[in-house]
């Protein structure tokens, strides 16, 4: 029921989001990091729960969308604090990881129902080395992009400490929960591995997000100076 009202949340969330005007380049990354959470906790609801061996054409999907999600934390964290690299056209190589790995899950995607079903049930039978891969890959994304934006967090706050309007306050605080919010999720990834326990860190995640987000109004109803 929780996971259920979650999404719902989250799902909320993108609405304000798409109807917001004005949307500043934070607030369209946000727009699509919250629509990859929506996604992501579906796949990981349907997995949970193994609806998705009615539906076996979603397995897999759900394995490269972790490092994503460190990604763009730091990009809104970092547009948000105008902390931006010279060149921002570099930015897309951020999201190389993910496509790489779905690339590579071509073959597994394109495999019959039942083969598909087969692996899922052995535990990743004869994938066994990318599984591991997989665990390093999103350990270490995680690790690094929650550092990389608490430190982008800490030199913005640092910065404007002499010259904190009310709006940078907002921001201050609301890029504070992500963040930190996102580094409890990582622990849990790293050093529990339970899909469950990952899924319910989540959810405790978009609710965060929904009651500060909606709480601090000028997150979803005015543009960040």
């Amino acid at each position: 029921m929780f996971f259920v009202a979650s999404i719902g949340i989250a799902v909320f969330l993108e609405f304000l989001l798409l109807t917001k005007k004005n949307k500043s380049a934070a607030d369209r990354i946000l727009t699509l990091w919250m629509f990859v959470i929506i996604v992501h906790q579906f796949l990981l609801f349907v997995f949970i729960t193994e609806d998705v061996l009615r539906f076996p054409f979603l397995l897999g999907l759900e394995h490269p969308l972790p490092l994503v999600q460190g990604v763009f934390l730091y990009l809104y964290v970092s547009f948000l604090t105008n902390q931006l690299p010279e060149h921002k056209s570099l930015l897309v190589l951020h999201f190389v990881p993910a496509v790489l790995m779905y690339l590579y899950l071509i073959p597994f995607l394109a495999l019959p129902a039942e083969a598909k079903i087969g692996v899922y049930k052995n535990y990743g039978a004869g994938y066994e080395l990318f599984m591991l891969v997989k665990s390093y890959a999103i350990s270490f994304s995680g690790i690094f992009y929650v550092t990389w934006s608490a430190l982008l967090l800490r030199r913005h706050r640092r910065a404007i400490r002499d010259q904190f309007s009310d709006l940078e306050k907002v921001n201050l605080q609301w890029l504070r929960i992500l963040t930190y919010g996102m580094g409890g999720i990582w622990i849990l990834v790293i050093f529990f591995r339970d899909q469950a326990l990952i899924l319910a860190g989540v959810v405790i995640f978009v609710f965060l997000i929904g009651f500060f987000g909606i709480r601090q109004a000028e997150i979803f109803t005015t543009t960040p100076l």
